[in-house]
């Protein structure tokens, strides 16, 4: 769903050729900026973030006017982003781009040049941005939210999963991105842990389960907070609601164990359900400062193809107005549940995995 960019270096220089006041150039700015924390991940050219071009011209060049520095110095900070191939600088040496010869072209999805630049690479006057594949796009600075990529990340954002869905290209389509740019997710889903085992007696994965796994398969490891109800039919089955937790902590230590070395911790919330529905209704993943509301919770990321459509709302700023009630429940939660947390055994570990993991009850 997310879209990374890589941006012209000399665009936060002031056009001299076209004498443009700088209210428009930090409008242009402004306006990428916040389609960027929306939507974007800024890709950086180089091994470290500090040495690259990109932050050398932010930082030290005194021609970039104040207001765009600060801009953009905010934005380095708590935007998305993640460091690309040193090559890709090369890029803008040349007059057009070759996606046959040129280096790691599948790290990015769009290009924000410098207007020059893009008139120099082709891009028609009146036209807003140029499909050079079916992958690799370009637009002028401060029009990037006319691209095909930002429209296609801004609607299936909020596109209903609809009943027959393929559950792995959901998740390719509109989560793996979300979960590779952030190292802390929070899942509330009050269903979730009852329907894991439900699921488990009729011989399938649940939901929980794979959504653990597909969490855990990315590169840099991440810690998880999953927030759960225990209803009647839990204790019905496991008499208390310790048993309950003994068991499904059992599942999840032989998953951390055997699978699951991708996480870093994992953190189960949980209270009675008359509590938590007293709280929360609302069932949705949470990406660091971006977050999923799923209508049906991780019922669609199962072994099934999804059963029933699910409504999706993306926030893409939780510290916003938009999603108060959200943070005011989640933290009403955090103050109500209790808690274990599991950690995953070090690689060092040997024996069995599944009793190398570490317990903490709270």
């Amino acid at each position: 769903m997310l879209v990374p960019f890589i941006v012209d270096p000399e665009a936060f220089l002031p056009e001299s050729d076209h004498a443009s006041p700088l209210s428009d150039l930090l409008d242009r700015h402004a306006r990428l900026v916040k389609l960027w924390k929306d939507y974007g991940v800024l890709v950086i050219p180089g091994e470290r973030e500090s040495t690259s071009v990109i932050y050398s011209n932010i930082t030290q060049n005194k021609a970039i006017p104040e207001p765009v520095r600060k801009l953009w110095m905010s934005a380095l900070r708590y935007n998305r982003k993640v460091l690309g191939s040193s090559q890709l600088d090369s890029i803008f040496g040349d007059k057009t781009i070759d996606p046959k010869s040129q280096p790691r072209c599948d790290e990015f999805r769009l290009i924000s040049l410098l207007p020059v630049r893009a008139d120099i690479w082709g891009l028609a006057d009146g036209s807003l941005s140029k499909e050079i594949t079916a992958h690799i796009e370009f637009c002028r600075l401060g029009h990037e939210e006319h691209s095909n990529a930002f429209k296609v990340a801004a609607t299936v954002s909020k596109m209903p999963i609809i009943e027959g869905d393929n559950c792995e290209q959901i998740w390719r389509d509109r989560f793996d991105s979300l979960v590779a740019t952030c190292s802390e997710i929070t899942i509330v889903d009050r269903y979730a842990a009852h329907n894991h085992f439900e699921l488990k007696d009729r011989g399938l994965g649940s939901g929980l389960l794979r959504t653990l796994e597909r969490i855990a398969r990315h590169r840099h490891p991440k810690k998880i907070n999953f927030f759960f109800s225990i209803n009647a039919d839990m204790l019905a089955r496991w008499g208390t609601r310790q048993s309950f937790i003994s068991a499904l902590t059992l599942e999840m230590e032989d998953h951390l164990g055997l699978s699951l070395n991708g996480l870093r911790e994992l953190n189960l919330y949980w209270c009675d359900d008359s509590c938590f529905g007293g709280i929360n209704h609302c069932r949705y993943m949470r990406f660091g400062a971006s977050a999923v509301v799923l209508d049906t919770g991780l019922e669609p990321f199962g072994d099934r193809p999804v059963e029933r459509s699910c409504l999706v709302n993306y926030f893409s700023d939780w510290s916003g107005d938009e999603a108060s009630s959200l943070r005011r429940d989640e933290q009403k939660l955090r103050n109500t549940c209790k808690t274990v947390r599991l950690v995953p055994p070090s690689p060092q570990c040997t024996g069995n995995s599944a009793t190398s993991a570490s317990l903490l009850s709270a």
